[in-house]
């Protein structure tokens, strides 16, 4: 993406199967239960919000983190953390389909809500 552009979207989805990503506690819970871990992050965040203001920015953030709650939980996932544009889950071992749709459905979600606050 072009770092002069206001744009956002979903930039990757990272998809783990085992341990060695995540370090601490995350790493051991999550390779102790067999689960898939998903990282969700937005490209092109910080420079889509320099012009905006910051109820702007809680607003978009706010339904961001709700949206990834909604299509997350609908795929079975469980979200461990928010690190600001970026979203820590996890998946039960037999949801690995669920876990890559939520990834592209998610995609979809992000550039509607980018495009409702004129960012695309």
């Amino acid at each position: 993406m072009d770092r002069g552009t206001n744009q956002v979207q979903l930039s990757h989805c990272l998809f783990h199967f085992g341990s060695g990503i995540f370090a601490d506690k995350v790493t051991a819970s999550v390779a102790h239960e067999g689960r898939v871990v998903v990282t969700f992050e937005l490209a092109g965040y910080t420079n889509a919000f320099e012009t905006k203001n910051d109820e702007e920015v809680a607003r978009f953030v706010a339904d961001y983190y709700q949206l990834c709650e909604s299509v997350l939980a609908k795929h079975g996932g469980t979200i461990l953390k928010f690190m600001g544009d970026g979203c820590l889950a996890t998946f039960p071992p037999e949801a690995t389909v669920e876990a890559v749709g939520s990834g592209l459905e998610l995609q979809r979600a992000v550039n509607d809500l980018a495009k409702r606050y004129q960012l695309r």
